[in-house]
Order: structure tokens, then sequence, then C-alpha cells
């Protein structure tokens, strides 16, 4: 796993202090000290874009033997109330080419998604079928994390430790193996970590050691719970509770 983080170049700037990411929320230091020191077993890093003109920064791995390419860094943007990443990933390419999963919580048709832009901000809604166009559709949840298997097999992981409004932008290039992807945010740092795995569920693991491992349900929170935003009065409330009575229907919570 490795990290990428950038701030203001210049200390004296007069512009605010982005917002970052609480590290009680999200742990990130203990991350840093089990893995800097075996960053070169998993990756390596071509500093100015040596091997791509057109990048600041790659990183490829060493899963197989070789050194494949999996992430570009192309520019990188920071404002007051702006954050622009843009970023280039390599997959497999022609008939093998997948592109990339994730960018959760979404109700896709294919787990791989197709061009388009995708809204990273939470609103208490039923998630939307993605469509990928404007205006990007708000998710019920958001996870800035996403997916790929590189040209040698393997697999890598993006997470992007970014609280603020996002819009994502994907360009799929299946004849090169490359995915695209330019996130536009209201604000915040720049904070990138990028994981690679021999499968998914390995980079998914590594996922998880940042955000934490997925809540074990409750017992009383796996009978039939009736849940609904909007109830106007405690008379509706009622209403609604004496009709699973009237029918004969379970109801737990």
């Amino acid at each position: 796993m490795i990290q990428l983080k950038w701030n203001y170049a210049d200390a004296k700037t007069q512009m605010r202090t982005p917002f970052e990411v609480p590290d009680d929320i999200v742990t990130l230091s203990a991350i840093k000290d089990s893995t800097t020191a075996n960053v070169a077993d998993f990756v390596t890093l071509d500093n100015h874009g040596a091997s791509d003109p057109n990048s600041l920064l790659t990183v490829s791995t060493d899963a197989a033997g070789t050194k494949t390419k999996i992430f570009s860094l192309g520019a990188v943007m920071l404002g007051d109330y702006f954050n622009l990443i843009n970023s280039m990933v390599h997959t497999a390419k022609a008939d093998n080419f997948q592109g990339i999963m994730g960018l959760a919580e979404r109700t896709v048709d294919d787990l791989f998604l197709p061009d388009g832009v995708y809204s990273l901000w939470s609103r208490d809604i039923p998630n939307p079928v993605e469509k990928g166009t404007l205006p990007a559709a708000n998710l019920y949840g958001v996870h800035p994390f996403y997916m790929g298997k590189a040209a040698d097999g393997s697999w890598f992981g993006v997470y992007t430790n970014l609280a603020s409004a996002q819009d994502w932008w994907l360009k799929n290039d299946k004849a090169a193996g490359t995915v695209n992807i330019t996130s536009i945010a209201a604000g915040g740092l720049g904070d990138v970590w990028i994981m690679t795995g021999k499968d998914p569920n390995e980079v998914t693991k590594k996922y998880h050691d940042i955000v934490g491992k997925p809540v074990l349900t409750p017992i009383w929170a796996l009978g039939w719970n009736q849940c609904r935003w909007g109830y106007k009065n405690v008379t509706e409330l009622r209403a609604v509770k004496a009709g699973y009575a009237e029918n004969n229907l379970p109801l737990d919570t």
C-alpha cells in the first residue's frame, strides 16, 4: 500500500485550511506505520513521469515479477473550495478489458462502470438506478474507492480519503486498456491510497484495514423493519402499525 498526499505548496498562503477527514474516523496513522517499510514489496514509483511524459507520477506493481503500470497521476489542482485530481488506471487491453468497479453504493446493471459522471454525496434517499449522466445522482452512502484488474492478472484498489461533495468523470479506452478518471470536489485535501493484491479479496481486505470492517448485524435487526422517511404525524404512524396487525403481518421494529 502506498499513499500520495499533497497540500498547498506555500505554507504562508492566505487560503483557508482544507478540511481533512479526522483520523479517529478513518484511521490511517497505524496503516502508515505498518506499511511504509514494505512499500517496495508492492509497488515502484516513477517520479516526474519519466516513463510517461503526460503524467506527474506513475505507480507500478511487481506482483508477477515484471513491472506493470497500474496508476498514473496526471494533474492536481487544490483551492479553497476546489479539488481536482486527474489520473489514469491501466488494466488489461482489448477483449480482456473490464475497466473499474466501485464508487459505491450504486444500483447498476454491470459491476464495471461505463463512461459517465458519478456523484459521491450522501443523501437520505433510496439509491437511484445509475445512469452516469448529468445531473449525477446522490446516494444513500458513498465509498470513494474503486478496484481494477492489472494486465499481469493482479488486482489494485484506489481509495481517496476525501469527504467533500464529489463528481467523478470516467472515460474507458478498451484498446489501450486504460480508464481516464477526473474527480472534482468542493474542497478538501489531496490524499490517495493505492493498494495491490493477487485477487479482489486481498485488495478489499486492505481497504477494510483503512475504513474498518463491516459491522455484524445485531439480532434485533434480522426481523422485519418498517422504515420510511416522511411520516407527517403520530396518527399516520399508528395507522401503519395497525395495518400490520389487521393483515397478520409480523413487525419487529
